[in-house]
């Protein structure tokens, strides 16, 4: 009897300790599915690991309507680049240029899930360390299911994102390329989904990019969702620079005329609705007091209708206040990247430069008669005369070899070529005279890109008589200022002494002049392997280049000399 109840007394203990223990592993295993799945329960499981690629601004040559389930964007052609002149003061004039920054179109594509195909036509740059960015889920019918806050380098910090298998879902992921990330709101609380959910009054300066894809998961593998963030607001990077005025930008004060101080966001398509009406964003800028002022702003805007503002500008004793750029004319697309450009540039004008008769043209001062010819003479008169043929040089000597009018050289020739650097020693962007350059103080033999910029800077035309002959003295080409008709070099076609071998001086004093009267051909200083000069002809004119034979180099050319500065 006594062995019948003890029998009995452990059942029941047993029976109490396994239901227990079945309740326990119950409740944890509800818990953890709850946490790992978002909330998907009694299905088998798919692992998703985000993998963010980066973020991209709009590609300028994919540009057309927005997508949206419910609307499309009204700005769809591509903005054009826009330049403005106007004048700044009595020697300056502003010149600014808005362009569209073209991307490097380089296609991006994922394939590692094949569901998922990620193209990209802009270039991608990768989203820095410690910026946060919310990955936001949904099911098919548009059921909220959960949600997950990332930080850039630190993903594998955040709770890993469980799914059921063999289900599509919505994955929208968001930023505002800050270490914070503003919350999902839902215009109905009690009926959470993809249709309802909204970012609510969101910072129009802040730098909103957003992401969606749509995505059946596989239990059987990992499920990368590869994110491109795209930029929502437009950015312009901004560089005023007055450095050809030789004054500093003291004071700059800008706005651009059209931008919403806050927007509510879609979640389902990142569509914008804009808060309020357009107001006036100003320019963040740094570097005052320098001779380069930079400023980076981002525009909450989608119009075809904006203007750029100065308010204020001071340069050295100039001040302008309520200067108006491109009025009316500036298309801002919602996700495309600008650049604008500001400098002060003098205006073209005839001068006296360093006891020289010169010209300005394109912020560069050039003197107006070749070196050696007569500047008592009009350098303009059509047509040429044998007084405005200057002296010929042959590159990194500072003697002359012939008069304007020889048909020979002199005494000064040398057989020897000069090194590569002796008229520049310096760079092309930085030239330094030599004491070996021939131009008076405070000019210098040109680089071949500033001759390349005076052809750009100009309109070319050519008077005189075009043919070959060693008293053909007539015939020069003219290069007309676009900016000051008035405004204008001209350069006689003299020849050149061509020297095709060193051994005997003798022949070449005699008979070495070549294409007087159909050709000009001046020296630049620098030698970057080829020898570079200017070349013209009655209807061409051009930067030309000959081969790295040092046998050039001792050829004689003209020359016209640039002012240092």
């Amino acid at each position: 009897m006594k062995k019948t109840k003890k029998t009995r007394s452990i059942g029941i203990i047993g029976l109490m300790l396994i239901s227990t223990t079945l309740f326990f592993l119950a409740c944890r295993s509800t818990s953890d599915n709850l946490t790992d799945t978002g909330g998907q329960t009694g299905a088998q499981t798919a692992i998703i690991k985000i993998n963010m690629l980066g973020a991209a601004f709009e590609d300028l040559y994919t540009l057309g309507p927005k997508a949206s389930l419910k609307k499309t964007r009204k700005s769809v052609n591509r903005p054009r680049n826009l330049r403005e002149e106007i004048p700044f003061s009595d020697d300056y004039n502003l010149i600014a240029e808005l362009n569209p920054v073209i991307s490097s179109n380089k296609m991006h594509k994922m394939a590692a899930n094949q569901d998922q195909k990620t193209s990209e036509s802009a270039e991608i740059q990768l989203l820095p360390p410690g910026i946060k960015y919310k990955v936001v889920v949904y099911k098919d019918a548009g059921e909220y299911v959960t949600e997950r806050d990332y930080i850039r380098g630190k993903e594998k910090d955040t709770e890993k994102l469980i799914l059921n298998d063999g289900e599509t879902y919505t994955f929208i992921a968001y930023s505002i390329n800050s270490s914070s990330v503003p919350p999902v709101n839902f215009s109905n609380p009690s009926r959470k989904t993809l249709e309802t959910s909204r970012l609510n009054n969101l910072d129009g300066s802040t730098d909103f990019m957003y992401f969606r894809t749509d995505i059946k998961v596989d239990g059987g593998k990992t499920n990368y969702i590869h994110v491109v963030l795209k930029h929502q607001f437009s950015q312009i990077i901004a560089k005023i620079n007055s450095s050809d005025t030789g004054y500093q930008i003291s004071e700059l004060k800008s706005h651009i005329n059209a931008h919403y101080a806050a927007s509510n966001i879609e979640l389902a398509d990142g569509y914008n609705n804009y808060l309020g009406t357009r107001e006036n964003k100003d320019f963040p800028l740094s570097g005052l007091n320098t001779y380069e002022v930079n400023g980076k702003a981002i525009f909450n805007a989608d119009t075809d209708k904006a203007s750029l503002i100065i308010s204020s500008i001071s340069v050295g004793p100039i001040k302008k206040t309520n200067l108006t750029l491109f009025p009316d004319q500036i298309k801002i697309i919602p996700g495309l990247k600008y650049s604008l450009t500001v400098r002060l540039n003098p205006k073209d004008i005839l001068l006296t430069y360093k006891g020289q008769s010169a010209a300005r043209i394109n912020g560069k001062i050039w003197m107006r008669h070749n070196l050696g010819a007569n500047t008592s003479l009009d350098p303009d008169q059509s047509p040429s005369v044998a007084g405005l043929h200057g002296n010929y040089y042959q590159y990194g000597r500072n003697a002359f070899v012939a008069g304007g009018t020889d048909t020979r050289m002199n005494g000064n020739f040398n057989g020897h070529s000069a090194s590569p650097r002796d008229w520049n020693s310096g760079t092309e962007l930085a030239p330094i005279k030599t004491d070996k350059d021939p131009c008076p103080e405070g000019y210098r033999v040109p680089t071949y890109k500033e001759f390349s910029e005076l052809i750009d800077a100009t309109i070319q035309s050519s008077h005189g008589q075009w043919s070959r002959g060693y008293a053909n003295y007539t015939a020069a080409k003219v290069f007309t200022s676009k900016d000051n008709k008035n405004v204008k070099l001209t350069f006689p076609s003299q020849g050149v002494f061509s020297v095709t071998g060193v051994a005997n001086v003798e022949p070449y004093r005699q008979s070495g002049l070549q294409d007087r009267g159909i050709a000009g051909i001046y020296w630049a200083s620098t030698i970057d392997g080829n020898i570079h000069y200017l070349y013209h002809l009655q209807n061409r004119s051009t930067v030309g280049v000959l081969g790295g034979n040092t046998a050039f180099r001792a050829q004689a050319r003209n020359v016209r000399c640039i002012a240092e500065k």
